[in-house]
């Protein structure tokens, strides 16, 4: 590469030629639009899961004045209305003088519960499932799952155990996250371009 130019995201941010920043960007930047894709696929996951193990589902869920929830499904008489979020933990806005372990993870679940905890109604409960892009799912994402795969009943898929499917449904969702985390640096590469560099004039 020329001594003198960066690379300008169409978002406006722009770096020196440098892979890491790339990637670190890649991952968070609200302009790529692989990161509705993804989401698509890890609410479709959920989804395949939920149904598996003979459990009611329902996408896109309308909840009030026109806001939706990725998913709706009941267990034990109780409502659950499903928000699917995926977080890059080491993003900028999460960094800062002292690094804190599920920082990330945690201020999206409590952004999350502020725009959608009030709006449940008739005993339904609201929970997040964030994961990360280093592929980890959530403590309280974990929790929901487990607790789906220890219940008993019928299952869709005979063929399979509990522990099975819930096996295959955490090596899925890191298959996702690792597919899109090269996609979505493949994708920036694809849509950004190169401009004369700031520290040059």
């Amino acid at each position: 590469m020329e001594e003198g130019f960066a690379r300008q995201c169409s978002c406006g941010w722009e770096h020196d030629l440098d892979y890491h920043d790339t990637a670190q960007h890649a991952m968070s930047c609200k302009k790529n639009s692989l990161r509705t894709a993804r989401h698509e696929e890890i609410k479709d996951a959920v989804g395949t899961l939920l149904k598996d193990l003979r459990l009611p589902v329902e996408k896109e869920v309308e909840i009030t004045n026109g806001k939706r929830m990725d998913i709706r499904t009941e267990s034990n008489g109780i409502r659950y209305y499903i928000d699917v979020s995926v977080v890059h933990p080491v993003a900028d806005k999460y960094l800062g003088p002292a690094p804190e372990f599920n920082k990330a993870v945690k201020m999206v679940e409590d952004r999350k519960r502020q725009k959608y905890s009030h709006l449940m109604n008739n005993g339904a409960v609201f929970r997040p499932f964030v994961l990360e892009t280093t592929g980890r799912i959530s403590q309280e994402a974990a929790a929901m799952v487990d607790n789906w795969a220890k219940m008993d009943g019928p299952l869709a898929r005979p063929d399979k155990t509990r522990a099975q499917i819930r096996k295959f449904f955490y090596k899925h969702v890191s298959v996702i996250i690792a597919r899109y985390n090269a996609h979505m640096v493949k994708a920036y590469w694809a849509n950004s371009f190169l401009v004369r560099s700031r520290h040059d004039f």
